[in-house]
């Protein structure tokens, strides 16, 4: 056994949380069915000047939300498209991947792009056992999409595969029932809240769980309260990370690194507060933990 005035969970899967006992959610209502995994890997020796004359010259080969007008006047950040090169490998059965496109982003280093186009349907990452499947699978699928950018994308003729991410990428698993549940409307509105700790603004993105399809929606900006870190029936825990608590729709927003990461933050700082003047994590208020992490340079 582990012994802890107050402990704080950020496995990302509740782990800690639902071997505690508390009430959790994972995947969508009618099945359990959760969003697809990647694994994120990485090409380096691009030539990022071809990639954006070849955008420039079609347009309608991109994401409608591309800044062409800033192509070659500020550093390229990401790159989502070339849509129909994408079809006519598929078309071919080149590709087995159910992704419509590719999607990467530049690095710190002007040569290497950070590619996310790998996608395994069926995995639930609370099972050890697909995990293992989505490991092979994904680092399958890395080889097969890097193979594709060298034939077939300008600018990546002499490129090569750099590295893959240290595990897969899990979208969603479980999700706490906390003292208040974040809600998609909650989100579109940009709601705040007294007891904010973190503020988000990522859209809400959903991957179809048997499809390459999926739906985003844009948000605003929006504030996540205190009550989402605090977990129903257990006084000495406090969650952190994606499996705080939401609903499927919320979730599919907050689960993004610098969200997490806010939420991680206010999760220490109250189980801080919590130890050092013996309370529990739901005596702690909210509206104090708000002013104390505005005090550390938090953004509200």
């Amino acid at each position: 056994n582990i012994e802890a005035g107050v402990f704080v969970d950020a496995t990302g899967d509740a782990d800690i949380a639902a071997l505690a006992g508390v009430p959790c959610e994972k995947g969508r209502a009618e099945d359990g069915a959760m969003q697809p995994v990647s694994l994120i890997f990485r090409m380096a020796n691009v030539d990022l000047a071809q990639v954006e004359a070849y955008m420039g010259s079609h347009p309608e080969e991109f994401h409608h939300r591309t800044h062409f007008d800033q192509l070659g006047r500020i550093p390229l950040v990401s790159v989502s498209g070339f849509f129909s090169i994408w079809r006519g490998a598929v078309g071919r059965g080149e590709i087995d991947i159910p992704r419509e496109r590719i999607l990467f982003f530049r690095g710190a280093r002007l040569d290497v792009v950070t590619v996310n186009t790998t996608r395994i349907l069926g995995i639930d990452g609370t099972s050890t056992s697909d995990l293992t499947r989505a490991e092979i699978e994904g680092r399958r699928q890395a080889w097969t999409v890097s193979r594709f950018l060298q034939k077939n994308i300008p600018g990546f003729e002499k490129a090569f595969l750099m590295d893959t991410g240290v595990q897969i990428g899990v979208r969603e698993t479980r999700r706490i029932m906390g003292e208040y549940i974040l809600t998609q409307e909650d989100i579109l509105e940009g709601r705040t809240f007294p007891d904010d700790v973190a503020r988000g603004a990522y859209s809400i993105d959903i991957h179809d769980v048997k499809s390459s399809s999926f739906v985003q929606l844009e948000a605003p900006e929006y504030g996540i309260p205190y009550r989402c870190l605090v977990p129903k029936k257990v006084e000495n825990l406090l969650v952190a990370g994606r499996s705080i608590s939401t609903t499927r729709e919320a979730q599919a927003s907050i689960r993004v690194t610098p969200t997490c990461m806010a939420t991680g933050q206010a999760a220490g700082t109250a189980a801080a507060v919590s130890a050092m003047e013996g309370i529990k994590p739901r005596e702690v208020s909210g509206e104090r933990l708000h002013e104390m992490l505005q005090n550390q340079g938090v953004h509200f």
